[in-house]
């Protein structure tokens, strides 16, 4: 039996009403449960509406960046069992083929002239990507959708002028200091052998002259173990941020994934950074936006090599060579060593945890 029924949805609060008719066919569909819902049509399974919010949850805290404030209720009442929850920046969409995805900014205004779900588009397969020329992109069932970039503001021009040499350290240089040679003359003190020879003529009864012998030989060896810490420590902040470094490099040619960590099968940008780190004994957060709070802010021309540069939505890691940084970009680029001149230009903010 075929349930037909029309119905006046109000969306996120925009005050857009959809007076379409809706019809639903038979249960035929996992999930279905045969009753007719108040929209009209087939109303969503227990299962459903259980599996819509718990991944709307994990994608509202991955997204929260992007997405802002929560303005409304999750609302599991749009087709193929889908569920939708309004923020201030767009909103999170959801089906059990597509999973939740957010639509923010100027992309949620074209989804939303274009009927949302309802529309061409279909639902979202990602979450958006910025580019590097500040265009953003993401996919939808019904195929890749494109925001061009915003006119360029003349208030971050100065900040490119102040932008991190990474690779700039002289600690190397330093840390080879002549210092150790000159203990290591002091060791053969030639005072015994001076003193030998008086003892000689005199048999037996002078053996005294033995006892000042070992008394310098300890002196100089405290001195030895003083110096070496110290050069170990500088060593060490130094090795391990051109270990990071080394690390992301392997990570090259690595595809994207959304949600992934993992390098055989995929990452995004915020689990790279999490995998380089955490192969080098430092633990951060999952998500870009924790990443961001959970690290120490430092000005743009005191980074260094190894450190983090974050965006809203999207971060990297430093690299050696100046302006670049050592990223999973997106599908279309995967990882990849690249400039990060477009993030400065968006007010990019670099992350110290070494």
């Amino acid at each position: 039996m075929t349930v037909a029924a029309t119905a006046t949805v109000m969306l996120f609060g925009t005050g857009i009403a959809s007076g379409s008719a809706v019809s639903a066919a038979p249960a035929t569909s996992q999930g279905d449960t045969g009753e007719t819902s108040s929209l009209g049509g087939t109303q969503i399974s227990t299962e459903s509406e259980e599996a819509g919010p718990a991944q709307m949850a994990s994608a509202a805290a991955e997204h929260a960046q992007l997405l802002g404030n929560a303005t409304g209720e999750v609302k599991c009442v749009i087709k193929d069992n889908g569920c939708y929850q309004a923020f201030a920046q767009g909103a999170l969409f959801f089906s059990p083929v597509t999973g939740a995805e957010p639509v923010v900014d100027k992309m949620w205004q074209q989804y939303r002239a274009n009927g949302f779900e309802n529309g061409s588009w279909g639902y979202p397969l990602d979450a958006p990507v910025t580019n590097e020329d500040g265009s953003v992109t993401q996919r939808f069932q019904g195929g890749v959708k494109e925001v061009a970039a915003p006119a360029p503001e003349p208030a971050p021009q100065p900040e490119s002028e102040t932008q991190p040499a990474p690779g700039g350290n002289t600690d190397n240089g330093q840390e080879q200091s002549p210092e150790p040679s000159s203990e290591a003359s002091q060791e053969p003190s030639e005072a015994p052998s001076t003193q030998a020879p008086q003892p000689a003529p005199k048999p037996s009864p002078k053996p005294e002259s033995k006892k000042p012998a070992p008394k310098p030989k300890p002196k100089p060896k405290p001195k030895k173990k003083d110096s070496k810490p110290k050069k170990s420590k500088k060593v060490s902040e130094d090795q391990l941020r051109k270990n990071i470094i080394k690390e992301a490099r392997k990570g090259i040619g690595t595809r994207y994934v959304w949600g992934g960590t993992s390098p055989t099968k995929g990452w995004d940008c915020s689990g790279f950074t999490q995998y380089v780190y955490k192969k080098n004994g430092i633990n951060i957060p999952r998500v870009s936006g924790a990443q961001r709070s959970a690290g120490k802010v430092v000005k743009a021309s005191e980074a260094k090599p190894g450190d983090i540069i974050w965006v809203p939505g999207h971060v990297g890691i430093v690299s050696d060579k100046k302006g670049k940084m050592i990223d999973a970009g997106s599908r279309r680029t995967g990882t990849s060593e690249r400039s990060y001149a477009w993030m400065v230009k968006r007010g990019a903010k670099f992350i110290r945890y070494i």
